[in-house]
């Protein structure tokens, strides 16, 4: 047996590909009971009936002859495994097959997971009345007219997670067709995915469809006879929902006009919210209009979202929209670019624009705002506009925008909608890093009437606001009760200020050694109300494996992992814990919960700290490198990253699958001011061990 592997989010999927030489099964027609880890020539069309089932077992494999359906009435469990997959391919010679098509009256509890679908020309999976779970699985060079990687009719309603949907093509939605109100694709990779007209990634034609976490990237829409519609996305008719997804380096176009790169909607009702969109094109040879996001006749609500980098042969570098009524609140657009007008937004005909709390710089073309004619319907304002080529506005101006006649609450000189003209002052744009720094006008900026920002001051102004006062606000307190094992604490949380606050809360370990553990509590999502504390009474067992000596133990609030806003520590001492704790088998953490709290897994000495080391950087202090070194005693996956003082990761060193050794990093902190920072290696993502270095300019 040989095998083909491929790396979807992190992981690796191993699907088994039989040689041809060995003996196969021939299988036809209705379907029932178990197949087995072995080949199966499917020379007929295939199906489990109504009120049948059929469990598939990791390692099999399908090979379909000719072009021949799957069809589920039934209940299919096809569950593979994560190095042992399911495959559904062609046979040697055939050219395409049907695909696996779920039809009603199947279970809704119908399972893909860890499967490998390929070879299809009707599509990966047809979705028709029915609500299949798929889960972990490769959709890859598949085709067809609506979805070449998966199919929604307005009746189902799927639930895809954790899905790799890439290089499939179709006339429109390339990767995913949807006209479903209730699918939902959660954490998938649709990306290199190509339709001749419509959505080179997603179309989306029916109401509710829903994606979460999802990476829309390297999709295309284009062909050589009319415009291409949506390089990411095309929504007509839809109402669909984007959050915390990626829009990046989509196209639409090529040898004729494209619009919309990364999104292109008409007649519809779309929510996008905490996205990127970066580096998407319309257009390639000739025009092209909205360089991420193009809306015509449609309502959009965009919030909490970046759009940079991106590119529109015409107008509308980052945004057009047209005979359309749409909010961006909070969001930032940089270095966005549009050939004849409207770097950052084209506003065109017959439209309505709410713009608040939002950044638009460094925007390349004809203004960073273009007017077609003055909004019907607006409201521009607590936004700031700097840096724009051709001035921040151009077309048919309303009136008084851009004139500075009074301050705003900070002092800033504003014009009479409180919008400001200054630099921004995001930490690290050419890197990719919009935040803002500690001195940026953009602090409080933003309309008073919005929602307050998570640290309980003013909007700010921007995708992403500065935390400046939430550190001041939570308190954490650890109180070290000296009885023996399990070790007993007293924890105590608070909020001074008003407004409640959402954080996690959890404790680490350092060992006699330094290595760190953890976390060994874990409460996440906990409410704490405003001038308010939570104390809780906690037990800590320490296992009777664990090394003797001095333990350090610590408490952290914030947003776990890499956000610390609280923390307090206490040591303890285990002198004789083989004698001591023989009944201690785990680092189980009880006693007075925090509401619904996380179960963790209890950490094993076999995984920590025995198989793996960090050491100390060298040379520490440093001024522009320093070398980082660890080893591991058996292959495992990693991620080497830094951190600063406030948590926030500002460099991966390494990341993926190591073997065993010892392993050597230079970190080059070539854009990173003086400063302490933290070197933290992550082990199978729940050990760590952590290295304190400071860099000195």
């Amino acid at each position: 047996m040989k095998t083909s592997t491929a790396v979807l989010a992190g992981a690796l999927f191993v699907f088994a590909e039989i040689i041809p030489a060995k003996s196969q099964i021939q299988i036809s027609g209705a379907l029932s009971g178990f197949l087995v880890d072995t080949v199966y020539q499917v020379t007929g069309e295939i199906s489990v009936a109504e009120g049948d089932l059929l469990t598939i077992l990791p390692g099999a494999v399908l090979k379909f002859t000719g072009n021949y359906d799957f069809d589920i009435y039934g209940y299919l469990n096809a569950a593979g495994e994560e190095n042992n997959g399911i495959a559904f391919e062609l046979d040697t010679g055939a050219v395409e097959w049907g695909g696996v098509d779920f039809y009603s009256g199947s279970s809704d509890s119908c399972l893909l997971e860890y499967c490998d679908i390929s070879g299809s020309g009707a599509s990966a999976l047809d979705c028709f009345g029915s609500s299949p779970r798929v889960k972990n699985c490769w959709l890859r060079g598949n085709s067809g007219g609506s979805g070449g990687g998966v199919y929604c009719n307005s009746t189902s309603s799927p639930l895809v997670e954790n899905c790799y949907i890439e290089d499939n093509t179709a006339f429109m939605g390339g990767g995913v067709y949807s006209n479903s109100e209730t699918a939902e694709f959660v954490n998938c990779y649709i990306v290199d995915n190509f339709a001749s007209n419509y959505g080179g990634g997603i179309t989306t034609t029916g109401n509710g469809t829903s994606f979460t976490g999802c990476y829309i990237n390297y999709n295309t829409v284009s062909n050589s006879y009319t415009t291409g519609y949506g390089g990411g996305l095309y929504c007509t008719g839809s109402t669909p929902f984007f959050e915390d997804c990626s829009f990046f380096h989509n196209q639409a176009g090529g040898e004729m006009p494209g619009v919309g790169g990364g999104i292109f909607t008409t007649y519809s009702d779309i929510t996008i919210y905490n996205c990127k969109f970066r580096e998407n094109l319309s257009g390639e040879e000739i025009n092209g209009d909205g360089g991420a996001l193009y809306f015509l006749e449609s309502n959009a609500l965009v919030t909490y979202t970046l759009i940079s980098g991106n590119t529109a042969q015409s107008m509308g570098g980052g945004v057009f929209l047209e005979y359309s009524d749409v909010t961006l609140t909070n969001c930032s657009l940089s270095r966005n670019s549009g050939s004849l007008s409207g770097g950052g937004i084209y506003i065109g005909a017959d439209s309505q624009i709410d713009l608040r709390n939002t950044i638009v710089e460094s925007s390349y073309g004809v203004g960073g705002v273009y007017f077609y004619q003055v909004p019907a319907v607006y409201n521009i304002s607590y936004n700031d506009f700097f840096g724009n080529q051709g001035g921040d506005f151009h077309g048919q101006i309303p009136p008084g925008l851009g004139t500075l006649v009074m301050t705003n609450f900070n002092g800033d000189s504003c014009d009479q909608y409180y919008n400001i003209y200054m630099d921004p002052l995001f930490v690290e744009p050419g890197m990719g890093n919009f935040n803002l720094t500690e001195n940026s006008p953009c602090i409080d900026a933003g309309d008073p009437a919005s929602p307050i920002d998570p640290d309980g001051t003013i909007a700010d102004m921007g995708a992403y606001y500065f935390n400046q006062g939430i550190a001041a606000l939570v308190s954490l307190d650890l109180t070290y009760l000296p009885l023996q094992n399990p070790v007993t604490f007293i924890i105590v949380v608070g909020n001074a200020g008003l407004p409640p606050l959402e954080l996690d809360i959890w404790t680490m370990a350092a060992l006699p050694s330094g290595s760190i553990i953890g976390p060994l509590m874990m409460a996440q999502d906990i409410i704490l109300p405003g001038a308010a504390t939570i104390e809780r009474v906690r037990q800590q067992l320490v296992p009777a494996h664990a090394p003797a000596g001095t333990y350090t133990y610590y408490g952290y609030a914030g947003v776990y992992p890499n956000v610390i806003i609280a923390a307090d520590s206490f040591e303890f001492d285990m002198l004789n814990p083989e004698s001591d704790n023989d009944n201690l088998s785990d680092w189980s953490c009880g006693g007075e919960l925090f509401g619904d709290e996380t179960t963790m897994d209890s950490p094993s000495f076999d995984l920590s700290p025995l198989t793996f080391d960090l050491l100390p950087p060298s040379p520490n202090p440093f001024n522009s490198s320093t070398t980082i070194t660890f080893t591991l005693t058996e292959a495992a996956e990693i991620k080497l990253a830094v951190f600063d003082v406030l948590g926030r990761e500002i460099a991966v060193l390494r990341a993926g699958d190591w073997g065993l050794g010892k392993h050597t990093v230079v970190w080059e902190a070539e854009g990173v001011g003086s400063g302490v920072y933290f070197v933290r290696l992550m082990v199978e993502g729940k050990w760590s061990m952590v290295e304190k270095v400071a860099l000195m300019k």
